[in-house]
């Protein structure tokens, strides 16, 4: 029970997914009131930023009633002359109900933001934080699956595939109604020439790409898909040949030396009797350089390509399903579901990684039983709210998928 809390906790904080702040604990009990302003908004590369906006009541309950009249607004912060720093206002917040507060505008890599929201008659709320780099490459379609673009959505270049190069391998994979054994030579023209050379992307290893940030710290965990839950979960836990270079926060007492899947232990010889993880692996900041690479494995139930690298693939196993459906004939695998598992890469803001830490340990330590925002009812838990409480922090995610040579569908 204790690791279902811990898992479904991390995971809203990571999707729901600062200029320096400081650790302000925060006195939960005030005389003058008994509810207090919560904030939790987490910046991001995408063209929609969200914020939520509630009462942390102190009687036990948790988060209350969502706040829906207030200015808040969202300022870049710029350095001047003498060190003088000044707002330039990005846009407002709008209110779409029940605390829930919208803003639709691009931002800046490695920009500093500043967070300012105005109640009358009430204390104001301000917190600011900086945006870690992203970069988002934008290839044609029939390229969109060079070695680190091959998941179907936005990719901020941040982390990718290290290109293993094997003229003695040949991807072999046997679907419900074709077999793929490499690439043709007379491949038809959608095929990427690229494509041609064999790389062993079934022993993926990662590293950070020469313009990713490598000051931000980066967690990174293994997503699956369920079949019985019919939902995503995050793998219990994963071990990395780069221990060295991670933070030990969360290890399990325990080295990876068993798998259900040999594979993921042959495959990764690098990290095999390494300490395995609980959940997640914390990379500090600056603990990874560009073009530095680092392995990940683990014994990992949920379903994943036995090559991660099979975009062309994808796109005309996905024709024919839809080709089958329109003939009223069933046609599905792990290539038309979309639930093949990936590796998570964040790269977060300064006050969201102390945040993050902070909450992990947190729930590691303690059984806060149902309800997952009693976490925020611990005085000891990191905010970076003045005048409030909760998280104004900023991520960039990427994600691959992973492989240990192992079809699975």
């Amino acid at each position: 029970m204790k690791k279902k809390h811990f898992t479904i906790s991390i995971l809203i904080l990571l999707a729901f997914s600062s200029l320096t702040a400081c650790y302000q604990p925060i006195d939960m009990t005030p005389a003058e009131q008994d509810k207090i302003p919560w904030v939790h908004c987490i910046l991001s590369p995408d063209s929609t930023q969200w914020l939520e906006f509630r009462y942390l009541s102190t009687d036990g309950k948790g988060i209350g009633r969502g706040i829906n009249e207030a200015s808040v607004k969202l300022y870049e912060l710029n350095r001047k002359q003498n060190d003088i720093w000044s707002r330039d206002l990005v846009s407002s917040f709008i209110c779409i109900g029940d605390g829930l507060w919208r803003l639709d505008a691009h931002l800046k890599p490695l920009q500093y933001y500043y967070l300012r929201i105005e109640r009358p008659g009430i204390d104001t709320l301000e917190a600011s934080t900086r945006m870690p780099f992203f970069s988002y490459l934008d290839y044609p379609q029939q390229i969109l699956y060079r070695p680190g673009l091959d998941m179907v959505y936005g990719h901020c270049s941040g982390v990718w595939y290290v290109e293993d190069r094997d003229d003695d391998y040949t991807l072999t994979v046997r679907t419900e109604k074709h077999l793929w054994e490499g690439i043709p030579a007379d491949r038809p023209s959608y095929f990427p020439k690229s494509l041609s050379v064999n790389f062993r992307f079934d022993r993926p290893r990662f590293r950070l790409c020469p313009q990713a940030d490598s000051v931000a710290a980066m967690w990174c965990y293994k997503v699956g898909w369920s079949e019985a839950g019919q939902s995503w979960f995050i793998e219990d836990e994963l071990a990395t040949d780069r221990e060295d270079r991670a933070d030990g926060f969360n290890l399990t007492g325990k080295t990876f030396t068993e798998s259900r899947t040999q594979e993921a232990l042959s495959q990764f010889p690098d990290v095999v009797d390494k300490p395995l993880h609980y959940k997640y692996i914390r990379f500090p900041g600056q603990s990874l350089q560009p073009n530095e690479a680092f392995a990940i494995s683990g014994d990992f139930s949920g379903s994943h390509y036995g090559d991660a690298r099979p975009g062309i693939i994808i796109d005309i196993e996905r024709a024919d399903k839809m080709y089958y459906e329109a003939a009223g004939q069933p046609y599905d695998n792990i290539f038309t579901t979309g639930h093949a598992g990936y590796v998570n890469f964040k790269f977060v803001s300064d006050e969201y990684d102390h945040y993050l830490k902070d909450v992990a340990e947190y729930e590691l330590l303690h059984d806060i039983g149902t309800d997952i925002v009693g976490i925020y009812r611990n005085t000891n838990i990191y905010t970076n709210i003045q005048g409030g409480t909760g998280i104004f922090g900023a991520e960039v995610d990427n994600k691959l998928y992973w492989s240990c040579g192992v079809w699975s569908y």
